[in-house]
């Protein structure tokens, strides 16, 4: 047989088993449901029945002070309690399951036949004003006696709601033992099945499985075809490892050749690659912000930046190395983690490059490493920055932009000094961050792209969000992610939302 078929056959024993259970699982749900729903209904009888008592009683003696007093407003109480048990009745009629009902019509029976024979033509001698003889008609006549089986009626009405609520309980207490019984059984008998599962699946797969892996993993190179026994499927396995085996082996061949045309900086490549990208930072209210990097095809992109929001000051770092190859990724990953401590140390950005600057040295100067680093006070638009020799960044408002320049020369450059500048970013206006790359790129036409094109896109996207933004701008750049580009490209945006 088959390894589908056996599988499909066990399966299909455990999948009926599960529909049983379920099945018996379902009705003893209901049953449960039913029993506890009965023993709440009950409880609410036995209040409702002490009502109909108190109904009863108020009846009596509101009914003798009329008689004996002469008053009227004995009278109107009586009234009250006969009209409020007609309605307690219907109440506990619905309450008390059908088998009940014989013990609640002797009660209704019993309080209609103590009005109708005692109680209304003693009222109505009582109209006529013939006191004396309702007294003594009420003292020797049924009233007393028709009472008193009101009263037994009531009696046993309450002994039979016990009774059944005494039941009630035992059933549902049953129903619950029942439901945790089978709940323990069907859970050993999944248990039960799943071994048995596991059991088969150990003696038609695994065992066969491991042995035609322990046949490839010590196969020599002279060893036959590996031929396991066990299911069709698993020998037609067998024939695919083998096939498998001797492709690997002509890949692996081909690999010990081309391995010694690689040099020993492809793993600084991806490690490079992996660490210029950082995740979006998460921004105060008013403020959004959106940087990417896309780098050249084939090579360590040269290009980087970083995003920090601290206490409402966001600080932007772009770097770009002006060659490519390992070592000006090298220089300029180098340029922007320096910068990233410099910026935590020292408020003014001016400073934080000259620091890299001496940090770095000659290691900055031979790749030309330049760099933008802005510091911007969310709660006042203040920006403050520095230009080392960077491409001029734009403050935009949707109508006109205005280049941020130069504020000195490139990092490393020995003796040198950054001025800080500081410049206010208006709501619903945005600052444009950028390397040369982004200009060197050609548009949908074949056109350059240059700083007017780019002002266009800014002013055809004002009010976009910063990550939609940045998209049509390498959109429009042609330098597109995941395409090949000549340089690598870093465009960042922030901008400052126009009050509500």
């Amino acid at each position: 047989m088959s390894l589908r078929r056996r599988l499909t056959l066990l399966c299909g024993v455990f999948l009926g088993l599960a529909v049983a259970a379920s099945s018996v699982g379902a009705v003893l749900i209901v049953r449960a449901r039913d029993a506890r729903n009965e023993r709440v209904a009950l409880e609410q009888a036995v209040g409702v029945a002490n009502e109909l008592k108190t109904s009863l009683v108020t009846q009596a003696a509101s009914i003798r002070e009329y008689f004996l007093d002469g008053n009227t407003d004995a009278y109107d109480g009586y009234t009250a309690a006969r009209l409020a048990a007609t309605d307690i009745t219907g109440r506990l009629q619905g309450l008390v399951p059908g088998d009940l009902d014989d013990a609640v019509e002797p009660v209704t029976h019993a309080a209609l036949a103590w009005r109708t024979t005692a109680i209304n033509p003693l009222i109505a001698l009582a109209e006529q004003g013939d006191l004396q003889r309702v007294v003594a008609d009420y003292a020797t006549g049924e009233a007393v006696a028709l009472f008193e089986a009101v009263t037994t009626s009531m009696r046993k009405l309450e002994s039979e709601i016990a009774s059944a609520e005494r039941a009630a309980d035992n059933r549902a207490d049953a129903t619950r033992l029942n439901a945790f019984q089978f709940g323990v059984g069907a859970a050993l008998a999944a248990a039960i099945g799943l071994l048995l599962i596991r059991a088969a699946a150990t003696v038609w797969l695994t065992h066969p499985i491991r042995d035609l892996a322990t046949s490839m993993r010590n196969a020599k190179p002279q060893d036959g075809p590996a031929e396991p026994g066990g299911a069709p499927e698993l020998r037609d396995l067998a024939r695919s490892a083998n096939l498998f085996r001797d492709r690997m082996r002509e890949a692996l061949d081909e690999a010990s050749r081309a391995q010694s045309t690689l040099g020993q900086h492809s793993a600084l490549l991806l490690s490079l690659r992996s660490r210029v990208q950082v995740p979006r930072v998460r921004m105060p209210p008013g403020w959004d912000l959106a940087a990417t990097l896309v780098p050249a095809a084939g090579i360590a992109a040269g290009d980087c930046y970083d995003l920090a929001c601290e206490q409402d000051v966001i600080t932007l770092i772009v770097v770009e190395a002006a060659e490519q190859g390992v070592v000006a990724a090298s220089a300029g990953l180098r340029a922007k983690e320096l910068l990233r401590v410099a910026t935590s140390l020292h408020t003014d950005v001016g400073e934080s490059l000259r620091w890299v600057s001496e940090q770095m040295g000659d290691e900055a100067a031979l790749p030309g490493v330049t760099a933008f680093v802005a510091r911007i006070d969310c709660a006042t638009g203040d920006l403050s920055y520095a230009s080392a020799g960077h491409a001029a960044a734009l403050i935009c408002d949707g109508i006109e932009y205005r280049e941020l320049g130069e504020s000195g020369p490139l990092v490393g450059t020995r003796d040198a000094k950054w001025d800080t500048k500081v410049v206010t970013l208006a709501p619903g206006q945005l600052l444009v961050c950028y390397t040369d790359g982004l200009l060197t790129g050609s548009t949908a036409q074949h056109a350059r792209f240059g700083s007017d094109q780019l002002g266009r896109v800014i002013r055809d996207g004002y009010g976009d969000s910063c990550p939609v933004m940045v998209d049509q701008i390498l959109t429009e750049a042609g330098a597109v992610p995941h395409a090949p580009t000549s340089d690598d490209v870093v465009v960042a945006v922030v901008a400052r939302a126009m009050p509500m």
